[in-house]
């Protein structure tokens, strides 16, 4: 997804996700940066406001974003739909894209790629 759309990724979290991308047999690319567990709250927020595109769960990320008009494709599973996000359509936000499924391993990453490349082209 990062050559596709020529973005650095940037990895964000508590120690637990950053163990987790360590963990991982999927390992993460030598351009990506991981910042898990060393950003305060005010360098999070300003990587979100700096930042041309994030894609994130249904987490801080997103909701930072939307309060900052800026673009960010959630994706999350079915739980609790409608409690946090999709937005309701009197806060819509066109920069917040939000795909939703029963689970969240049947997200299709052709259409999170489609969406990320719609929001970053607008």
């Amino acid at each position: 997804m990062e050559k596709q759309i020529k973005l650095t990724p940037i990895y964000c979290g508590l120690e637990l996700e950053k163990k987790l991308i360590e963990n991982c047999p999927l390992k993460i690319s030598d351009t990506s940066i991981n910042l898990c567990d060393k950003t305060t709250i005010k360098e999070y927020i300003n990587l979100v406001y700096y930042s041309n595109l994030s894609v994130s769960n249904d987490s801080s990320c997103t909701h930072i974003a939307k309060f900052l008009n800026k673009k960010n494709l959630c994706i999350k599973s079915k739980y609790k739909e409608g409690y946090f996000t999709p937005y309701p359509s009197y806060s819509k936000n066109e920069n917040v894209i939000t795909i939703s499924k029963k689970y969240i391993h049947n997200v299709n990453i052709d259409e999170a790629l489609s969406l990320c490349l719609d929001l970053n082209n607008n």
